[in-house]
């Protein structure tokens, strides 16, 4: 059912409309029985109309009960803009779930998403008005300017599928693959693939654990490996941009085109893979629980914009899969539930964790050392610090080093 909202700000200097579509449609069908098919589709447009204007400012005389002084018409401006955005999306989902021989939980999905988004703005400022209480933009006498904004618009492709097994819902085990293709990356490198497995072992029902089931509630064991990927880039980040400006050609002035930006037609996805491995318990019918977790996540091809030497000049960089990242940590969560009473209850836990990071890989290792001679006197002293770091994080990124270290303590 589409959903349709308005709403309107109004003021003495002016109006702000925003108007908003949200449309869906949805469908299942199950051809038999443990097979579904869905599919949705969403389009969700925004319109805004906007205007602020000038209004008769000066003072007034309370003694005598008169204005004193006001602005000039001729002064009074007023800006309208108008925007507009939409966004779409479509998914499909092929749902399988089925058990064999009551011990046997077997599941499969595959999907397919697509998602699509743009907006576009443009305004136009006028001054000298014809009157305080004329506030149409053609009732203002000089044009100050006009402006539109370049048309935003990114879309994302995907495929995905999983497949997950558990038998006698004591042993669990899943595997995930997915495909993404983003309109933020070149031609050639907008497709990233992301698998994830995962598995985990309810020890708890195990026949040999049924002697301490008096006071063990739950033991699982989970191990999982994963990839993500990262496209947060802008959306034409891996174009050149270009822009007019003023050149001098066989001694006479023109207009030019000018590089603002350099290009980079290898910028891809950046990926994280993780690996956790993990332990959930429980005790005295579920009153204690808890969980354990050790995680490697090394993240790499991280999507960063380099600093460039004055030497280019004002040409602004382009991003770059550039730098490694490792964080490794444990996370410990522990609950106490129960209730006094009928009517009390209550909930206590805690919860440690400890990460370390460390810059695996950046514009290289940094180097300070001297040099000597056959002698054994110091020649000269080499330091890379200006070519191998950058600031950021709250200090310096630097390869081999926590990110945002000082690299002078």
């Amino acid at each position: 059912m589409p959903i349709i909202s308005s709403v309107r700000w109004q003021g003495a200097t002016g109006f702000n409309t925003v108007w908003r579509l949200n449309a869906s449609v949805y469908g299942i069908i199950t051809p038999y029985k443990g097979l579904n098919i869905e599919g949705t589709f969403n389009y969700s447009p925004t319109f805004t109309d906007k205007s602020s204007y000038s209004r008769q400012n000066g003072y007034w005389d309370y003694v005598t009960d008169q204005r004193v002084s006001e602005s000039a018409l001729e002064n009074a401006s007023i800006t309208n803009t108008n925007a507009r955005t939409w966004r779409q999306s479509a998914e499909i989902l092929v749902r399988y779930n089925t058990t064999i021989k009551k011990d046997h939980d077997l599941g499969a999905l595959l999907g397919y998403s697509a998602q699509e988004y743009y907006s576009k703005s443009f305004a136009v400022s006028r001054k000298g008005a014809t009157d305080w209480t004329l506030n149409e933009l053609s009732t203002y006498e000089t044009l100050v300017s006009s402006s539109s904004s370049a048309p935003a618009k990114w879309g994302l492709l995907s495929y995905f599928g999983r497949v997950n097994y558990g038998y006698k819902g004591r042993y669990l085990f899943e595997a995930n693959l997915r495909a993404d293709a983003s309109s933020r990356f070149g031609v050639n490198q907008r497709w990233g693939y992301f698998p994830s497995f995962s598995g985990g072992w309810r020890i708890s029902e195990e026949s040999f654990m049924q002697g301490a089931s008096d006071y063990l509630s739950n033991l699982k064991l989970r191990v999982s490996w994963g990839k993500t990927g990262n496209n947060s880039t802008g959306n034409y980040d891996w174009q050149a941009n270009y822009a007019t400006g003023n050149v001098v050609i066989d001694g006479e002035g023109t207009k030019g085109l000018v590089r603002k930006k350099l290009s980079n037609d290898k910028l891809h996805w950046e990926s994280t893979a993780t690996t956790d491995i993990g332990l959930d318990f429980g005790f005295f019918n579920h009153r204690l629980t808890g969980e354990i977790d050790y995680y490697n996540k090394y993240t790499s091809d991280i999507l960063y914009h380099p600093e460039l030497y004055l030497s280019m000049g004002v040409v602004g960089s382009a991003p770059e899969n550039l730098g490694e990242v490792r964080n490794r940590g444990v996370e410990f969560t522990l609950n106490w539930n129960d209730r006094i009473g009928k009517d009390f209850e209550y909930r206590v836990g805690m919860n440690f964790s400890f990460n370390a990071n460390k810059v695996m890989k950046f514009k290289g290792e940094l180097q300070k050392y001297w040099t000597y001679d056959a002698q054994g006197n110091k020649v000269s002293y080499v330091n890379n610090f200006s070519d191998v770091s950058e600031s950021g994080f709250g200090g310096y990124i630097c390869e081999g080093r926590q990110l945002g270290r000082n690299l002078y303590v």
